[in-house]
């Protein structure tokens, strides 16, 4: 039995372990841990869209070719702007260090004459001032002459030479060779005058260093972004024994291995033990890399401190589990609060955490989804631009068909003018039958870049056409020396890199053909005018560009596309030239716009950024056009009402939250306005009992069981005021004082173990020389142990108490109290008469304790009388009278049950030897009665605690003059 008991303890003690203990850790620890990992995983996102746009930036600058130009362009411009030779001169020998053995430099000015203070001396300076004006003049002619071409065969030892003079501020390859493999030629045409009018650098291709550029802009990158240790970047050529170059921001060999195992899973990022890298293929072999190092989210002194509180708590709940039987020191209220806020509150807490983190990935997911649809309308009204050229198409088609049937030929001609006012058609030639022609529109602007070799190639386009369609209009076959010239021409306009197809232009009468004309993509639509014989009697050649359809797509719908918008959005224009068409945005933007703008007409895809602007954060989408191909649109929008949308759902969280704890709070309160607080005034009430204190009255809160119980115990209360005052009239039955008499003096005390006692002592005077003393004890307490009590001393003290025997008092309270009580009540009486006279005690003890007499002469103690039945019990008991004398300096001391029955504080009865022990120190002092009684009880309250005893108790001390000691 024992041991089922201390298993079942030993189960309850690990229960309340676990669910106060080892639960609320184990969520703490755990909701750390994940908010830790999900702060890492946002960093981590953070840290990748970083390294995306700076590999991005870093990819844009990996051209060799790119950096020498741009580094030749700074060199002229330094120099322009440098105030003698020798400065230039400074300025050239940097460049030399920064490019040694790269380029052989020649500069030239305004009259075409080679500066020979700062050029290289390995040519002619007349060859090259020479090719410098070929160069400068082929950008005004058509052609070369063979002059011309043999003085750039002699020059650059290679025909494409020639070809170079087509490609002024372009890097050209002319061969192979280690020396003098490429060219870079500008001429300044602006009339301002500067220094430099001109450059030809010939480039040794062979002694460029490889990846030269892009290490060069890695290390500028890692001085610029790296300072601070968050981000590195490098480059990894698996084909040179996957080299990190330069030195990487980790361990060589981590790094490697993390790369390749990324690149064979075809992943763009890897992770190592101190951060996480994003790969970048670049337009050669190898890749660019990115690398940051991922702190902790939590410092090492948050981490320790968050052990030691739990620490802390586990200690602290198994000190609560150790004092639980012996109960805890908070109140009730306070640990039911604390148990609510318990119960609740950690589930509360670790909902408002992943609340949180679900409102992060909510706003990340609408913030994506907002940038796809944005990216997405963008795309709609770059897709819709085709819908220009279809109805310029369906204008076009109806003019020619109201042509068709006139036939009087001035008035098609008429009609045919018309398509004048369409502003976007540029040229308009109309060809007679007779290869004349009849008509020819050009605008002033068109008129002006449409140069005469133009006009001959069109007119030659156009008679081929025409002899074409129709052989044998001019009897003129196919393949003829115009149609062979026309094609060549019109594939040198194109710059030999594509060339017009007839077959199209043929088997597409009537409609639009895209084709390359010079460096721009245009439109042409060819359609035949014939008599009802079928004679041809005019061909209609119309010819539009891209930019102008995109220009009046664009100006017709860009308004109408924005007010349809339900987003907040500002969208705009840009051209190709990063010129802002649309007034639309705020001065503070333009910068950041056309840097983004840039790179996505760079990379030919969508960019998205996020970027802080003074009104707020602010989402900007670049998307170059696809359809409108001279464009990028962009559209700015500002994430304010995202944010808003958030903070307001993060709110009414928090407010959920807080309603969860209010709630808790008014439980609580209700709890204990409803419970506690009633139980509590019990509890008081049952206080100021313990206390005799009955003068007070429980409110009733509700009519309830507790209402019930304080309504009972205000009726307990009120009769606890009655006991109070039968209390009081009790006490006033004993001797209030003691009794001197002649040599003699006797003293009594009673103390109730409840209110009302059982015990009852008298001692009063009969005549002047005698004195009658009762001690008694009724059985069990309360008020009908004093109810005999009283009648006990009515009955002892009527007029004739003298004048009977003690025999014949306690007979005839005996047959009293078995006559009148119908329940029986059994009480046990000592009582004596004291000759003052003669000296003599003559006593009867009716079952009562033996009393302790002392006497003087001999300095004994010992307990004195016959036993007999205790009154109440037989009707005819017999009590017979026992005589002693009472010599000077005797004592005796009458007790009841609880004197000698009270438990001690090691819980074992005080006992008859241990009373008389303490009687017999007291008697050998010289104490009167009274002082004898208050020491007993001194002794009595030392040896019980002060804690209630088991019985009344009450202590009569009588005792004869004074005399010496033995």
């Amino acid at each position: 039995m024992i041991q089922s008991e201390k298993t079942g303890l030993f189960f309850r003690y690990f229960l309340l372990f676990v669910v106060f203990g080892i639960f609320p850790v184990s969520v703490i620890f755990t909701t750390a841990t994940l908010v830790e990992e999900l702060e890492k995983n946002k960093t981590e996102r953070e840290i990748q869209k970083k390294h995306d746009e700076f590999l991005f930036r870093l990819k844009s600058f990996d051209d060799d070719n790119y950096q020498v130009k741009k580094a030749l362009e700074r060199a002229i411009e330094k120099i322009n702007s440098s105030k003698n030779d020798e400065s230039a001169r400074s300025i050239l020998n940097c460049l030399s260090r920064e490019f040694p053995n790269y380029f052989d430099l020649y500069f030239f000015d305004s009259d075409n004459f080679l500066i020979e203070a700062l050029s290289a001396k390995r040519k002619p300076r007349r060859i090259m001032e020479k090719t410098f004006e070929i160069f400068r003049e082929r950008l005004d002619s058509e052609s070369l002459t063979t002059l011309q071409t043999g003085i750039l065969r002699t020059v650059f030892n290679s025909d494409n030479g020639i070809e170079a003079t087509q490609f002024e501020g372009e890097i050209k390859v002319l061969s192979d060779r280690k020396w003098e493999s490429g060219i870079y030629w500008k001429a300044d045409r602006s009339p301002e005058k500067r220094r430099i009018k001109g450059i030809i650098a010939l480039l040794h291709l062979g002694h460029f260093r490889k990846n030269r550029a892009v290490l060069t802009v890695i290390d500028c990158f890692n001085k610029k972004f790296g300072a601070s240790g968050d981000f590195k970047f490098s480059l990894f050529l698996p084909t040179e024994n996957n080299k990190l170059n330069p030195p990487f921001a980790i361990d060589q060999r981590e790094a490697q291995m993390s790369i390749l195992s990324a690149l064979a899973g075809f992943e763009s990022n890897f992770r190592t033990n101190l951060g996480i890298g994003t790969l970048l293929v670049r337009e050669s072999s190898g890749y660019l890399i990115a690398f940051s190092r991922i702190k902790s989210q939590f410092s090492s002194f948050s981490k320790v401190f968050l052990k030691l509180f739990l620490i802390a708590w586990l200690l602290f709940v198994l000190r609560y589990i150790s004092t639980i039987n012996t109960g805890f020191s908070l109140r009730i209220p306070v640990k039911l609060n604390l148990l609510f806020l318990f119960a609740v509150g950690i589930p509360t807490l670790v909902l408002l955490i992943g609340g949180y983190y679900s409102l992060k990935d909510r706003e990340n997911i609408l913030l994506a989804n907002l940038e796809q649809d944005v990216a997405r309308k963008l795309n709609q009204l770059d897709q819709r631009s085709v819908e220009q050229l279809g109805f310029l198409q369906s204008y076009i088609d109806r003019m020619i068909n109201e042509s068709k049937t006139i036939h009087n030929l001035e008035n098609r001609l008429k009609k045919l003018q018309k398509l004048q006012s369409e502003e976007i058609l540029e040229p308009i030639l109309v060809l007679a039958g007779d290869e004349n022609f009849a008509w020819e529109y050009y605008s002033q602007k068109e008129a002006s870049a449409v140069g005469k070799r133009q006009r001959k190639v069109l007119r030659l386009l156009i008679l081929e056409l025409k002899r074409r369609l129709f052989p044998l209009a001019n009897n003129s076959e196919k393949g003829s020396a115009e149609a062979v010239l026309a094609e060549n021409v019109f594939a040198s306009m194109m710059g030999g890199r594509s060339s017009f197809n007839f077959m199209d232009a043929t088997l597409n009468i009537g409609k639009f053909v895209s084709v390359g004309f010079g460096k721009a993509m245009t439109y042409f639509c060819i359609d035949l005018l014939t008599d009802p014989k079928g004679n041809l009697e005019h061909l209609i050649y119309l010819g539009t560009n891209p930019k102008k359809i995109q220009n009046r797509y664009l100006k017709n719908n860009i308004n109408k596309f924005r007010a349809n918008l339900e987003l907040p959005l500002r969208v705009g224009v840009l051209s190709n030239k990063l010129t802002i068409i649309d007034e639309i945005f705020h001065p503070s933007e333009r910068e950041v716009i056309k840097k983004t703008a840039l790179e996505a007409a760079s990379a030919n895809r969508a960019i998205t950024k996020i970027h802080f602007f003074p009104d707020g954060e602010t989402l900007i989408v670049a998307f170059p056009g696809q359809k409108l191909s001279d464009y990028t649109l962009v559209a700015v929008l500002p994430l304010k009402f995202l944010r808003d949308r958030i903070k307001t759902q993060w709110l009414d969280l928090l407010i959920v939250g807080s309603m969860v704890f209010l709630t808790i709070f008014v439980i609580g309160r209700l709890l204990t306005r409803q419970f506690l607080t009633p139980i509590a005034e019990i509890q008081f009430g049952i206080n100021e009992i313990s206390h005799r204190n009955f003068d007070f009255e429980l409110p009733i809160h509700a009519q309830d069981e507790l209402g019930e119980v304080s309504a009972l115990m205000n009726q307990v209360l009120g009769g606890m005021k009655d006991l109070q005052i039968a209390k009081v009239v009790q006490d006033s039955l004993f001797p209030q004082k003691n009794l001197s008499q002649k040599d003699y003096s006797i003293y009594g005390k009673s103390r109730a173990m409840t209110d009302i006692g059982g015990d009852y002592f008298d001692y009063y005077l009969l005549g002047k020389s005698k004195l009658l003393g009762i001690v008694g004890d009724v059985s069990g307490h309360g008020v009908s142990a004093a109810l005999v009590m009283g009648m006990a001393k009515g009955a002892f003290s009527l007029e004739d108490a003298g004048k009977i025997s003690l025999s014949e008092h306690l007979g005839k309270f005996n047959r009293l109290m078995l006559g009148s009580l119908n329940r029986k009540k059994m009480m046990t009486m000592f009582i004596f008469c004291l000759d003052l006279d003669e000296n003599k005690l003559e006593f009867i003890n009716a079952g009562h304790n033996y009393p302790f007499l002392f006497r003087a002469a001999t300095g004994e103690t010992k307990m004195i009388g016959k036993g007999g039945f205790p009154l109440g019990v037989r009707l005819k008991s017999e009590y017979f009278p026992e005589k002693i004398n009472f010599e000077v300096g005797d004592k005796l001391l009458l007790y009841t049950d609880g004197f000698i029955e009270s438990l001690k504080t090691d819980k074992t009865q005080i006992g008859f030897p241990e009373a008389l022990e303490w009687f017999n120190d007291f008697a050998h002092q010289q104490c009167s009665s009274e002082e004898i009684v208050e020491k007993l009880f001194q002794k009595f309250d030392l040896a019980i605690g002060f804690s209630t005893p088991g019985d009344d108790v009450s202590l009569i001390c009588l005792t004869r003059g004074k005399a010496e000691m033995v």
